[in-house]
């Protein structure tokens, strides 16, 4: 599930786009809101990153720590900004590495809620495990959810 997920993040946001097209860097925070073009790409990359702090939990007991998920995604966040800068496939903004954080903890809180409010305890990893919840339903769902955001994302470019 988290692989699957993993090889749509990198997909969209590094190899969709063509090696030299975009070069720049924007160290200025909230320099990219502004008109419904501008405000989708913040809203898609916040929601790329849900998937991340809901995942990430459900895979590894010891990485259930909000804080700690968080922190996670803003590295990953880092890394694929860096990656981007490198290869120029994409413009380095600390709006990215903003708003992917944002996700990561919307997504750890999501994760954290469920496991309060509807289990409490372990049982859920349990459930996952021995396939009572199917693990393609999360990655059909995260996959959904990606190709979704991406859609809407190009609708909006035009």
């Amino acid at each position: 599930t988290f692989i699957s997920y993993s090889i749509m993040l990198v997909v969209i946001t590094i190899f969709e786009r063509e090696s030299g097209s975009r070069t720049g860097v924007s160290l200025k925070f909230f320099e990219t809101l502004g008109g419904p073009k501008a405000n989708a790409y913040v809203v898609e990359n916040v929601l790329l990153f849900i998937p991340f702090g809901i995942l990430v939990p459900l895979k590894w007991k010891q990485l259930r720590n909000t804080f700690v998920c968080t922190f996670l995604g803003f590295c990953l966040s880092c890394v694929i900004e860096i990656m981007q800068l490198i290869t120029e496939r994409g413009h380095f903004q600390v709006d990215d590495i903003l708003t992917n954080t944002l996700g990561a903890l919307i997504g750890g809180i999501v994760f954290r809620a469920i496991s309060f409010v509807i289990i409490k305890t372990d049982i859920i990893t349990d459930m996952i495990m021995t396939n009572n919840i199917k693990q393609l339903d999360i990655i059909y769902l995260s996959f959904y959810l990606l190709t979704w955001i991406h859609i809407s994302n190009i609708n909006l470019r035009k």
